[in-house]
């Protein structure tokens, strides 16, 4: 990814595009220099055709806040490559929203460094999961049963193992409560570095326990520790360890958003030391990276007049 960005900027660069980097768009500016109604979009047990004044309102432009205050641009055309789809529904587009019960769960990634590749190619070839292994209760694996022996990069049992030998605590595998340990954020519950000459090491095999504050409607977060691996450089960098799966997570709830970031990482640490216990060439491997965000797979969708959503269906059949 770090390659990428450098690639980025330099098409960017190259196409005369104007970057504007850390900045969020909080506000848009429509046409008829009003207000927009808000609240058109609904979960998706509604139809989302809710009464208007009759009138088409064209977005003008955008307000941002950005590091030299909020500023305002204006454009012939704007484009919502927003994941939230955050300026259509600030611009009072209709949406749909799955109920958070039923949303597809975020991930927290991240990347160990310090792996043996030739050990841990060696147990791969000894212990290679295919399609279908991804069949659990935390996965379903759809396919048309051709594909069920090709090798796939899943982990699923070594986390079950991990859980079963307390490797993984009760906190680290199933679902997040309200009743978690203070965390140490406040400063009062913090290691005392200078008579911990260890601290850095314990603080991986122990992690405080964070606190996962949540509005009075929001149901336990269920965690499961379990996914793919992606790749090992040459010198022994895992990248892109896509284990640590949250539901029940609203991706436009702020209070969603922050517990289960928290929440993510806490769990990073859990599923490292199965990682170390459980998979050969992994045992004095470290954390190298955690994801800057949360994977989302499930936010709004816009319904746009006349235009079909993608579904199931067209991944399947198409």
């Amino acid at each position: 990814p770090h390659h990428f960005k450098y690639v980025a900027d330099c098409l960017v660069r190259e196409a005369g595009v104007r970057p504007l980097l850390h900045s969020r768009v909080v506000e848009v500016i429509m046409d008829d220099g009003e207000d927009c109604e808000r609240g058109k979009g609904e979960e998706e047990e509604t139809d989302g055709d809710d009464e208007d004044d009759g009138r088409f309102r064209t977005i003008r432009g955008v307000i941002l806040e950005t590091p030299s205050g909020r500023e305002a641009i204006l454009a012939k055309r704007i484009v919502d490559t927003t994941g939230d789809a955050i300026v259509a529904y600030l611009a009072g587009a209709p949406f749909r929203k799955t109920h958070k019960s039923e949303m597809m769960g975020v991930t927290t990634v991240f990347g160990m460094e310090g792996v043996d590749k030739s050990r841990f190619e060696e147990h791969v070839r000894q212990n290679q999961a295919t399609y279908k292994d991804w069949n659990t209760e935390s996965w379903e694996a759809l396919t048309t049963g051709k594909e069920d022996g090709i090798a796939s990069p899943y982990w699923g049992k070594i986390f079950e193992e991990a859980a079963k030998d307390g490797i993984i605590d009760a906190n680290g595998y199933g679902a997040i409560t309200n009743n978690m340990d203070q965390t140490s954020i406040d400063g009062k519950q913090e290691t005392n570095t200078k008579t911990n000459p260890n601290h850095s090491k314990d603080f991986e095999q122990n992690p405080p326990t964070p606190q996962t504050p949540q509005s009075q409607s929001t149901p336990n977060a269920e965690v499961d520790i379990c996914g793919s691996w992606s790749a090992i450089s040459p010198s022994g960098v895992a990248t892109n360890l896509n284990l640590v799966h949250m539901k029940h997570i609203d991706p436009t709830d702020s209070d969603d958003v922050t517990r289960a970031e928290m929440t993510g990482r806490h769990h990073v640490y859990s599923a490292m030391n199965a990682l170390r216990a459980k998979v050969p060439g992994f045992e004095n491997a470290t954390l190298n990276s955690v994801s800057a965000h949360l994977g989302v797979r499930d936010s709004r969708y816009i319904d746009s007049y006349g235009n079909h959503r993608l579904s199931g269906w067209h991944v399947t059949n198409e």
